[in-house]
């Protein structure tokens, strides 16, 4: 994948699940210190494409990278660099104490946490 200073870039993203064609090769980059919305009506594939980012899922084809990590090559570094920024600052400012644990047990592949 080309390397660029993009936090996001996703190219020709194609996800199916049996005859529905949830992503049809879809396309952005997201420039480092921007902010983005990923906006669409249900059924749109907004969860499909974040759980193609947070390595949940693998596209059908297409790439997709993380702060210069790819998806499907490098998911551990994905992992990684998406635990680093995993809204805690924003739940702090919304007032939500409780952590993301599960999300980032997820991502880490530790499954079986509990939250007390």
């Amino acid at each position: 994948m080309e390397t660029n200073n993009a936090a996001l870039q996703v190219r020709g993203l194609r996800k199916s699940y049996d005859q529905l064609h949830v992503l049809t090769g879809v396309d952005f980059d997201v420039a480092r210190g921007s902010i983005f919305a990923l906006l669409g009506s249900n059924g749109a594939g907004k969860t499909t494409i974040v759980r193609i980012l947070t390595t949940l899922l693998k596209p059908d084809s297409g790439t997709a990278s993380v702060d210069g990590f790819d998806v499907v090559s490098q998911p551990a570094r994905v992992r990684e660099s998406v635990s680093q920024a995993d809204g805690q600052h924003a739940r702090a400012a919304a007032g939500i104490q409780k952590p993301a644990v599960p999300i980032q047990a997820r991502l880490l592949r530790q499954d079986g946490l509990e939250l007390r």
